[in-house]
């Protein structure tokens, strides 16, 4: 039995809802019921195979409307109502009622009666709704670890209202998830230079084409984002440059200074790369 909140658990569950996700196009994913069959097939959670029953035999491409007569044809499933319901919104809004009456969280939060939701719930929707029902940062958070991006939106304007240290971090990781609110980010940035938020935009990042997520930072913001770029670049290679003159030095005095204690020494300059001291 697996414990909630181990890794493999919350692995499992990620699947599913990125299964979940792709299905109904949500969550900043472009919907490609295809994709999601796929995604779900590789998942062990009970609705990835329950949503992977539905479809097998079929050897057609899975298209909304065969989805559509599939789920259709699986009378009172839960998850079939739920996602009949979501998918085809409003004239199946019976289908998403039924499966809200029969127990279904999501169906349930996307008719908004928070009276059927459990705070100690696994889906990211519930648990971010149940977060700006309550203004409940620790809500959010657990919501943005399965994979809700608003809710990383959200936890990051509540940790900037309570003056948390990094709040930035979060509409970062929001954006690099699919989230298009790149204005978030840049006022994140606007006004830092430093090399933390560069390590953290880095990756999402062109300097030539002055892009950031994909998308072209204009003139008046990008000084404040190349800024924090260039700056960690050039932390990096003065960091690079120490642990390779140390490892020179190191192997000079040969046995004076073993091979593990020579590691050690390189970690710590390396994790001390943004250290102002």
């Amino acid at each position: 039995m697996l414990c909630f909140f181990s890794p493999l658990f919350l692995f499992l569950t990620r699947s599913w809802f990125l299964a979940r996700d792709t299905f109904l196009g949500i969550n900043c994913k472009k919907q490609d019921i295809a994709l999601a069959l796929r995604i779900a097939e590789g998942c062990d959670h009970p609705d990835a195979r329950e949503l992977t029953s539905f479809f097998r035999g079929w050897n057609i491409p899975i298209t909304a409307q065969v989805a559509k007569l599939v789920l259709e044809r699986q009378g009172d499933s839960v998850l079939a109502l739920a996602l009949l319901g979501l998918v085809w919104l409003p004239k199946n809004i019976t289908a998403l009622r039924k499966a809200a009456e029969l127990g279904s969280e999501f169906a349930a939060f996307q008719l908004g009666d928070y009276r059927q939701l459990n705070i100690e719930s696994h889906d990211p929707f519930v648990l971010g709704k149940l977060g700006d029902y309550f203004q409940d940062a620790e809500l959010h958070r657990r919501a943005a670890e399965l994979g809700n991006v608003n809710s990383y939106r959200a936890y990051a304007n509540q940790a900037f209202k309570r003056g948390t240290v990094g709040w930035f971090e979060w509409s970062i990781r929001a954006c690099a998830l699919g989230c298009d609110d790149i204005e978030s980010v840049i006022d994140a940035v606007d006004g830092k230079s430093g090399i933390i938020v560069g390590e953290m935009l880095w990756p999402h990042s062109n300097l030539r084409t002055q892009q950031v997520f994909g998308i072209k930072v204009r003139k008046p913001r990008w000084k404040h984002v190349g800024s924090c770029l260039k700056n960690y670049s050039k932390a990096i290679k003065i960091v690079r440059n120490a642990i390779r003159m140390w490892l020179l030095c190191a192997r000079r005095f040969n046995s004076r200074v073993n091979r593990d204690i020579r590691k050690i020494i390189a970690t710590m300059i390396w994790a001390s790369r943004f250290d102002k001291k």
